[in-house]
C-alpha cells in the first residue's frame, strides 16, 4: 500500500491512462478553455514528434478518492487529448474500449460544452494528417504522460493551489473557487454541482471586476487599508468561518442564528403558498463564511451590483450624474477612469448599508467627494484614489461604522473648483449646482 504522505509517480502511455476507467474532473476544475490553436499545436507537436521513439506529452496530477482518479492539474491537455482519441476511434484507428469512457466524463458548464464542440470540430478538420495507423500508433503507445497519484484530500487541494497560483492563467476568485469548494467537502454532491454552476454562469472578466473593483476595494478601504490591486496573495480577505466545523465563538452566533433563520424561512411549508422568497443578508463588512456561502454571496453582489447601476439610470436625479460620468470624454482617459471606480465603489457601499433610503443625497455628496481629486489634480492614478479613499473624509470607514443615512448625506465636502484637468466643464457645473444639497434637512 502507498504511503499517503508520498505521491506516487507513474509513466503511463495514453492506451495506459485510458484503460485506467476510473478518471473524473471534480467540481472545482474551471470549464475546458482550450482554443482550437491550442488544439492545432498539440497535433502538431505530436506529428513533429512522431518519428521518436518516445514523446512525453505532459503531466497529469490526480486524486485518489475512493478509488475515482480525480483530475486536480492537466485536465486542459487531458480533456483534448480525449479527443483526439474518440476521433480515432472513429476512424477504427483505436479501439471502441479505449474512447467509451469519454461518456462517463460529466461536462454540466455550457462553456466547456462549447469549446469541446469547437475542438472537436477542429481534431476532425485535421484528419487527413491524423487518422491513419502510425500516427494512432505512435499516439497511443508511445505518447505518454507522468501521472501523479495524490493519496490524501488536503494535499490534492494544497496542489492545486500552489499549482494554479504559479500559473498566469487563473484570477484570484479561481482560487477562492476551490478553497471553498473545499470548505464544501461534507456537502451532497449535487450541492457542489449547483454552485459551481451558478459561480460559472458568471463571466470570469465579471467576476475579476467585482473583486477588484467593489467587494476588495470596500472591505479594505471600509477599514482604513490599502485596496490598490487585487492579487493571489489578498484572498484571505475572503476566507472566514466554517459555521459547520468552527468552535462556538460568541461572534459567530449572530451568524449562525442567520443561517438557521434563512434556512427555516426557505423551508417551511407556508412557502408553497406565498412564494415568497428571502436571502441571507449579506454585508461586505462581515464576518466572511466559508463555503456555499461565499458562492451565494459573490452571486448576490453581481446581481445587486446591476440592478443598482440600471436603477440609479431611472432615477430621475441620479441619472443626472450618471450620464455626465459616462459621458465619452470621461470614459477613456486613465485618470478618469481611476475617479469613476472610487466613486461606483462608493456607491456601491453606501446601498450595501442602507439600500436606496435617501440614495439620491448620498450619491450627490459622493460624487463631491470622489471628483474633487480629478478637479485637483492633473494627473490621477491608482495611489491617488487610494489615498483618497483612505485619509480625505474617510468615507468608505464613514459609511462603515454609520447607523443613519444621514450621517452620510449630511457630510460637509470641501470641493474647490480649481479644475486642473481638461475638458472638466460638466463636472464643473454639476458639482457648483450641487453645493449646499449635503446641508438639506
Amino acid at each position: 500500500m502507498l504511503d499517503k504522505q508520498k505521491p506516487n509517480y507513474e509513466i503511463k502511455t495514453i492506451v495506459e491512462i485510458f484503460k485506467q476507467g476510473n478518471l473524473t474532473i471534480p467540481e472545482y476544475q474551471r470549464p475546458y478553455k482550450w482554443t482550437v490553436k491550442n488544439t492545432n499545436q498539440l497535433i502538431d507537436d505530436i506529428l513533429l514528434h512522431q518519428e521518436k521513439s518516445k514523446y512525453r506529452l505532459g503531466t497529469m496530477v490526480v486524486h485518489d478518492n475512493n478509488s475515482e482518479l480525480e483530475i486536480v492539474d492537466g485536465q486542459q491537455r487531458f480533456i483534448t487529448i480525449l479527443l483526439i482519441a474518440k476521433v480515432l476511434s472513429d476512424g477504427n484507428f483505436l479501439d471502441k474500449d479505449i474512447s467509451y469512457f469519454l461518456t462517463h466524463l460529466k461536462f454540466s458548464n455550457t462553456i466547456s460544452h462549447k469549446n469541446i464542440a469547437k475542438n472537436y470540430q477542429a481534431v476532425i478538420s485535421r484528419a487527413s494528417d491524423i487518422v491513419n495507423e502510425k500516427f494512432a500508433k505512435f499516439f497511443s503507445e508511445q505518447c505518454e504522460m507522468v501521472q501523479i497519484v495524490l493519496k490524501s484530500e488536503s494535499e490534492a487541494f494544497q496542489f492545486f493551489d500552489s499549482q494554479n497560483a504559479r500559473g498566469k492563467d487563473l484570477e484570484p476568485h479561481d482560487l477562492l473557487k476551490a478553497f471553498h469548494l473545499r470548505e464544501m467537502n461534507d456537502s451532497e454532491s449535487s450541492e457542489k454541482i449547483a454552485v459551481v454552476s451558478q459561480w460559472e454562469d458568471i463571466k470570469s472578466e465579471d467576476l475579476a471586476e467585482l473583486f477588484a473593483l467593489y467587494l476588495y476595494p470596500i472591505r479594505q478601504w471600509s477599514k482604513r487599508q490599502s485596496a490598490r490591486y487585487f492579487s493571489k496573495s489578498d484572498i484571505d480577505i475572503f476566507k472566514g468561518i466554517n459555521l459547520k466545523k468552527s468552535p462556538a465563538y460568541p461572534y459567530a452566533q449572530i451568524l449562525r442564528m442567520l443561517e438557521s433563520f434563512t434556512q427555516h424561512y426557505k423551508n417551511s411549508p407556508d412557502r408553497l403558498f406565498d412564494n415568497q422568497e428571502v436571502n441571507f443578508p449579506f454585508q461586505l463588512s462581515q464576518t466572511m463564511i466559508d463555503g456555499r456561502h461565499f458562492f451565494d454571496m459573490v452571486s448576490y453582489y453581481q446581481n445587486s451590483k446591476n440592478k443598482l447601476f440600471n436603477r440609479l439610470k431611472e432615477n430621475e436625479q441620479t441619472n443626472r450624474i450618471i450620464s455626465t460620468l459616462d459621458n465619452q470624454e470621461y470614459k477613456y482617459r486613465t485618470g478618469d477612469k481611476y475617479v469613476r471606480r472610487l466613486f461606483d465603489s462608493a456607491v456601491f457601499c453606501y446601498w450595501d448599508k442602507f439600500g436606496l433610503i435617501e440614495i439620491e443625497k448620498a450619491v450627490k455628496v459622493i460624487f463631491l467627494w470622489a471628483y474633487q481629486i480629478r478637479l485637483t489634480q492633473q494627473s490621477v492614478f491608482i495611489e491617488s484614489i487610494d489615498n483618497h479613499a483612505r485619509k480625505d473624509l474617510m468615507l468608505f470607514n464613514k459609511i462603515y461604522e454609520a447607523t443613519h443615512p444621514k450621517e452620510i448625506t449630511q457630510l460637509l465636502v470641501n470641493f474647490k473648483i480649481e479644475s486642473k484637468a481638461k475638458n472638466s466643464e460638466s463636472i464643473i457645473n454639476l458639482a457648483k449646482e450641487f453645493q449646499g444639497i449635503k446641508n438639506e434637512k
